[in-house]
């Protein structure tokens, strides 16, 4: 029965170390935002950011602004908000998670 505790409990701790490394790159960095240039596309700031991000509902629903939102850098309160318009990134900002 101890031999199946440990065993188990290896599995968990494996499968919690895998599932950290996936989401580890889907955070905002330093480094990913300094790649960052206005004018890019979308898809290549998106991947350059490592996944899709979340959508934000827009503030104004006519606008054909499309804004998406990682967590970080760093503090976990601290979210990256990065704004496009026809597909072109036009400039990010990075705020207190659930701040104006």
């Amino acid at each position: 029965m101890t031999r199946w505790k440990a065993m188990t409990g290896g599995a968990m701790i494996a499968a919690m170390a895998s599932v950290g490394g996936c989401t580890s790159t889907c955070i905002a960095t330093p480094d990913k935002l300094a790649a960052l240039h206005r004018g890019m596309s979308q898809t290549d700031a998106v991947s350059l950011m490592g996944c899709r991000g979340a959508p934000v509902l827009p503030v104004n629903p006519g606008d054909d602004v499309t804004s998406l939102e990682w967590q970080g850098p760093g503090l976990t309160a601290v979210t990256t908000q990065l704004d496009f318009q026809n597909d072109r990134l036009l400039y990010y900002v990075t705020k207190p998670m659930g701040g104006l």
